[in-house]
């Protein structure tokens, strides 16, 4: 018997996530669950409406439409590789036989592919790499965000290999932030500064200037989303390298944004692309153009797409850094346990190397409202 729910989960951080846009108390994901014959699979998206324009309930309404029958059968096809390399090579396109948005589309991916490996024994990492990579860790990115004092942020949260400074409402402040940050951690540590679509043109020429003169070089999505022209003028007149977030959703604003030489960064995060399939497309046509590229989460994972995150970002060498994430932090009753591990010590990530992506969903997911579909 095949039983297929999705949870709408909404619940409590342990501490707040802020930035100059916005501030996060609350987890907002949905998560989908399979179970059939011994195969227990989830997937999950995390919709942003200031992203990509999706929230809980678009997803809800784009899944109550499915063709459950139709993905069911994928799932349970007795050629599971074949479909897998099918959803690998062409997307999710005839398990549906629609694509729909990014967030629906990545829950269902996630899904599949989690079923598929599943059914085939064998770990995604496994399955993309042939090798299991048991052993590998990776550094990751440390973030200070507006909701964390910079004194506790230097005090728990080093080594550090590379910074993210969430801006705030006031850029006196962000700069002394940086000032004292800059004495702690010295020149050689790369400062990413994220401004969250935050500032107007006039006001990012003249920050800019201020900020490579503490040595921070990289600036994350300053303007309006899409402002790919004003984006080129910004490198041009100021030498900041600027990475693409939110103006980065699919294919066609990779492509804008290379034309317009707007960016020297993507980052790239497996919800708002739909999954992690249009992930690694996106990183190889960044690769072919001379994009550079960091693997980055959404704010409150809390499921599938942590170990989905983390695979990524094994798959991806080249990415400059990547996020882990602060589930374990932000959670102390999960709805699930990735299989890959976070050492805060040494601020590495391992890879998820159980089968599938290795997510498991814990007893206090129950507590979440659910719609069943099969």
């Amino acid at each position: 018997m095949c039983k297929l729910t999705a949870y709408t989960v909404d619940m409590p951080m342990a501490r707040s996530f802020g930035h100059s846009a916005k501030k996060r108390t609350r987890a907002e994901s949905l998560i989908l669950t399979f179970e059939s014959e011994g195969v227990r699979a989830n997937g999950e998206c995390a919709p942003r409406n200031y992203v990509t324009g999706e929230t809980l309930g678009s997803v809800a309404s784009e899944l109550a439409q499915l063709d459950w029958k139709r993905y069911h059968a994928g799932l349970e096809s007795s050629d599971p590789a074949g479909v897998l390399q099918e959803v690998l090579e062409c997307g999710m396109g005839q398990l549906l036989d629609f694509i729909p948005q990014n967030n629906t589309n990545c829950a269902l991916e996630l899904l599949a592919i989690d079923v598929l490996c599943k059914r085939l024994q064998t770990s995604v990492l496994a399955y993309l790499t042939e090798s299991g990579r048991e052993e590998i860790t990776r550094p990751f990115s440390q973030v200070k965000d507006s909701s964390l004092p910079l004194e506790e942020f230097m005090a728990s949260h080093g080594p550090f290999h590379i910074v993210k400074v969430k801006a705030t409402s006031r850029f006196s402040d962000d700069l002394e932030t940086l000032d004292r940050l800059r004495s702690t951690i010295g020149l050689d540590t790369e400062i990413i500064f994220d401004v969250n679509m935050g500032w107007t043109f006039d006001q990012a020429v003249i920050r800019c200037k201020a900020l490579r003169d503490r040595q921070v070089n990289i600036i994350e999505e300053p303007l309006l989303p899409h402002s790919f022209s004003a984006l080129a003028k910004l490198q041009r007149s100021t030498g900041i390298k600027v990475m693409l977030d939110e103006s980065l959703c699919n294919q066609e604003d990779a492509i804008e944004a290379v034309k317009h030489e707007s960016c020297t960064y993507f980052n790239l995060r497996v919800a708002k692309l739909g999954g992690i399939t249009p992930a690694l497309k996106l990183a190889s046509f960044a690769d072919a153009v001379g994009i550079g590229y960091q693997v980055g989460v959404q704010v409150a994972e809390c499921a599938t797409l942590i170990d989905a995150g983390r695979t990524l970002s094994f798959l991806l060498p080249k990415a400059f850094t990547t996020e882990a994430g602060q589930s374990d932090l932000f959670f102390p009753a999960p709805v699930a346990r990735p299989s890959s591990k976070v050492d805060r010590l040494k601020n590495v990530i391992t890879a998820p190397v159980d089968i599938g992506f290795g997510t498991v969903t814990t007893a206090a997911i129950k507590q979440f409202e659910t719609t069943r579909f099969i």
